[in-house]
């Protein structure tokens, strides 16, 4: 990202709500840096954890995604809580991090952090995300940056999960059926009369192929 989009992406971190309806399958991504990078921050601030994202009004149906000051990754669902990433295993994380929780019903759903499946868990107590609002980045210090928020209304295998992480996703084409919500926070466009990609807080989802 540039810097200018940086810059819309922290704002998109602490402000954006998104609703969502998905009572199926369902796949939220998120690439998050370095909430890390601003631990000491958040211990002075007295925060005992930074939240990625988190929908729910209420214990019974919310789904959270939380950094501690110490590095580990804190999932939270339907009053339940579970470590989903432990910082002793991953004491080197980079500074960007891919986290995707990818639920399929009568099934489990599965949490994947940079590519690696670090948890297995009932898909039955992971809440549906249906009429939810999502808050994005609170509590991980100014200069932490929240990218290319995905959420699926759709099975997604674990290839083609994988294989997509890091790529932005094209949603011309037919395998984005099923992609409800996606923020790049990009776009193409021009500055100065040079094309090149511009902030944004523009909902990139393919609304025709989302049925």
């Amino acid at each position: 990202m540039t810097e200018e989009t940086e810059a819309i992406a922290q704002t998109a971190a602490s402000e954006m709500t998104e609703a969502v309806e998905s009572t199926d399958d369902t796949d939220l991504e998120t690439l998050a840096d370095k909430a890390l990078e601003n631990v000491d921050a958040m211990l002075r601030g007295g925060a005992a954890k930074g939240t990625i994202f988190e929908t729910g009004s209420k214990a019974s149906n919310q789904l959270g995604l939380y950094v501690t000051p110490q590095r580990d990754w804190i999932l939270r669902y339907g009053g339940k809580e579970q470590m989903v990433v432990n910082h002793e295993d991953f004491s080197n994380q980079p500074s960007w991090n891919h986290v995707a929780l990818n639920v399929v019903r009568g099934q489990a759903a599965s949490f994947y952090f940079n590519g690696q499946r670090t948890a297995v868990i009932a898909e039955r107590d992971v809440p549906q995300l249906e009429g939810a609002a999502i808050r994005l980045g609170c509590n991980i210090g100014l200069f932490s940056v929240i990218d290319e928020v995905r959420i699926w209304h759709a099975s997604l295998s674990e290839s083609r999960l994988l294989n997509n992480m890091y790529n932005c996703i094209d949603t011309a084409e037919v395998y984005s059926r099923g992609l409800v919500a996606y923020y790049p926070f990009e776009k193409p466009g021009t500055e100065n009369g040079v094309s090149t990609r511009v902030p944004t807080l523009e909902d990139m989802a393919p609304r025709s192929l989302t049925a």
